[in-house]
């Protein structure tokens, strides 16, 4: 890599200038979202786990089975999600990170 150098430019075009803006409040707010819907999954999981201890069970859904179910469900997200990345703006990692880290 000698003799290639990183050129940032500042983007000048009022429509470059737009969708860096849209990009950001995009992934801003897909962290929001995203930190809301752990929060409730982890939430739910916990009263499916007290319900279950007082004898209180949803039909068809109880705590071994989703205990069972979650290796598959943690091993498919881990392995799909750095595809779901691969040409994402960085804009809008950045808003996604700020998203979820302030969400």
């Amino acid at each position: 890599m000698i003799g290639t150098e990183l050129v940032l430019t500042i983007p000048t075009n009022l429509n470059s200038i737009i969708s860096i803006v849209l990009a950001l409040v995009d992934g801003l707010l897909f962290g929001v979202a995203i930190k809301k819907a752990i929060t409730s999954v982890i939430l739910a999981i916990v009263g499916l786990v007290i319900a279950g201890y007082i004898g209180i069970n949803l039909p068809g859904i109880n705590t071994a089975l989703l205990m069972s179910k979650a290796p598959t469900i943690i091993a498919y997200v881990s392995k799909v999600a750095p595809q779901l990345l691969v040409g994402v703006p960085i804009f809008f990692i950045i808003g996604l990170a700020v998203g979820f880290w302030k969400g």
